[in-house]
């Protein structure tokens, strides 16, 4: 006969508890302060393995409140399910950025799993609400687009290169190219680099 659902999940807690004694814990404990103690949120599958196992202390993420740390949980579900968008979570960090850690990215960073990089690159798209609205209404083609049209600081050029590359469906590569010539131009007019070679914008190309 099949192992029942029950002798199934008593095998896979004994690989975890036998991993955990082996390299220790790998994912932390999502717990959420709940006036003088805390509650967990998530992982009470590892919080008993890792009793199992004979840990005294397990690595464990607290957030301040119980909803802080619901947030963060549907975050990385649907982080890897695909189904936040740049946009959304743009605007979910900054929310937690805020709420949560006293706008510390760093902070962030550790509360949600992701590299600084990462967070920074997300939160770059809140800086021009054009661009930013452009991507979360899919005029844009990727994120990357966005964040090259951020490297123009001249924001009348910026509205220029954005107009140009939601009528002309425009690549990552193709408005790099743009960026490189604004940079290239903006330098030979301040006469920092007057030998640089002239390419020539052709708008949506």
């Amino acid at each position: 006969a099949l192992p029942s659902r029950a002798s199934m999940d008593e095998e896979k807690m004994d690989e975890l508890v036998r991993s955990i004694r082996e390299i220790g814990l790998q994912l932390p404990l999502i717990l959420a302060r709940d006036g003088e103690r805390c509650v967990g949120s998530a992982g009470n599958r590892r919080f008993i393995a890792c009793k199992r196992a004979g840990l005294a202390a397990a690595a464990s993420i607290v957030y301040p409140t119980i909803d802080a740390a619901l947030i963060a949980v549907q975050y990385a579900e649907n982080r890897f399910r695909e189904e936040l968008n740049p946009a959304d979570e743009a605007l979910l960090f900054a929310e937690l950025l805020e709420r949560d850690c006293g706008g510390d990215v760093d902070v962030l960073c550790a509360k949600i799993g992701e590299q600084r990089a990462y967070v920074e690159g997300r939160l770059a798209l809140l800086r021009d609400a054009d661009v930013f609205e452009s991507l979360r209404t899919g005029k844009l083609q990727a994120i990357g687009v966005a964040q090259q049209l951020l490297r123009v600081s001249d924001l009348q050029m910026r509205r220029y290169y954005l107009d140009a590359a939601i009528r002309g469906g425009a690549t990552v590569a193709v408005v790099a190219g743009w960026v490189t010539q604004w940079q290239g131009d903006s330098a030979v007019a301040r006469g920092d680099a007057a030998d640089l070679p002239h390419q020539v914008l052709v708008a949506g190309r």
